[in-house]
């Protein structure tokens, strides 16, 4: 469905199957989630401008609703309050990836707030808001 590296602008909610999310590391597909219905994903792209991070590919058939830039920009200024929201949701999905997420050690924590400023900074920047 979408490939890690490859450039996007776009990310998407599946609305029925499943599918897989791997990150390459070293030449090697390492499997870190399954997406199931009302999931998201391609996120970090569509709020970032980022390169694409993961790789997903479907288990099953399945049915993705697409939301690009346009749409979400005037959610984001109909809907101030999402900003943090996904900043919070961008945070998390960077530690997953990074393989970060094993326990709430301090450290830990830190980076995620740090990762959430970031993000949010991130995100008001590249909508203009």
């Amino acid at each position: 469905m979408i490939e890690q590296d490859a450039e996007g602008s776009s990310m998407f909610v599946m609305l029925e199957g499943t599918a897989q999310v791997s990150v390459s590391q070293n030449g090697a597909a390492i499997r870190v989630g399954i997406l199931r219905t009302g999931d998201c994903f391609g996120e970090m792209s569509l709020l970032t401008g980022e390169k694409r991070t993961a790789t997903i590919r479907a288990e099953s058939d399945c049915e993705v609703l697409e939301i690009n830039k346009p749409v979400m920009a005037q959610v984001l200024r109909d809907s101030p309050e999402c900003v943090t929201q996904l900043s919070d949701l961008l945070a998390r999905r960077q530690m997953e990836n990074e393989g970060l997420i094993k326990d709430a050690a301090q450290d830990e924590q830190e980076r995620a707030d740090a990762y959430r400023a970031t993000f949010l900074r991130r995100l008001r920047g590249f909508f203009e808001l």
